[in-house]
């Protein structure tokens, strides 16, 4: 079983394109990945709105499409491509522990989508569920100082 972590790539950009680990420059983003570093896992991946997994030494284009302003057939196909993303990385979604330090946009269409295949999501694992986006920011910073102690 891998540990795969899901940092949401966020609205603050660099202004030029670049390394994914590089480009998403927002305060939730960049401490949420520089979590994700440090504490156990096998694989760390960015979930955009454009590009759906996104490997942090992947080169990725500034865009300005955000989750709020998507439709809800917009987020459905999203997620269908995203799943199917993440199936091509050799992710096991039914085996592998599954870690969002991401908001519920970026998780809920994909748990939707793969139990209504039958699979089982009792191996994800959504820290942030119920938080306000202050509280998120919050928690992770807290996670963050626990880590870099």
């Amino acid at each position: 079983m891998k540990k795969i972590i899901f940092v949401n790539a966020c609205k603050t950009k660099t202004d030029r394109a670049g390394l994914a680990k590089e480009m998403y420059v927002g305060q939730f983003s960049e401490k949420a990945y520089r979590y994700a570093t440090k504490i156990e896992h096998d694989k760390i991946f960015f979930l955009s709105t454009v590009f759906h997994v996104v490997e942090p030494d992947q080169e990725v284009s500034k865009v300005n499409k955000r989750f709020k302003n998507m439709s809800a057939i917009e987020k459905r196909e999203w997620a269908k491509v995203t799943v199917s993303q993440i199936r091509e990385k050799g992710i096991d979604v039914e085996k592998d522990e599954l870690v969002f330090l991401t908001p519920k946009d970026y998780w809920e269409g994909i748990v939707s989508i793969l139990q209504k295949e039958g699979k089982s999501t009792e191996n994800f694992k959504t820290p942030l569920i119920g938080l306000t986006q202050g509280k998120q920011i919050g928690w992770i910073t807290d996670r963050l100082k626990e880590v870099e102690e």
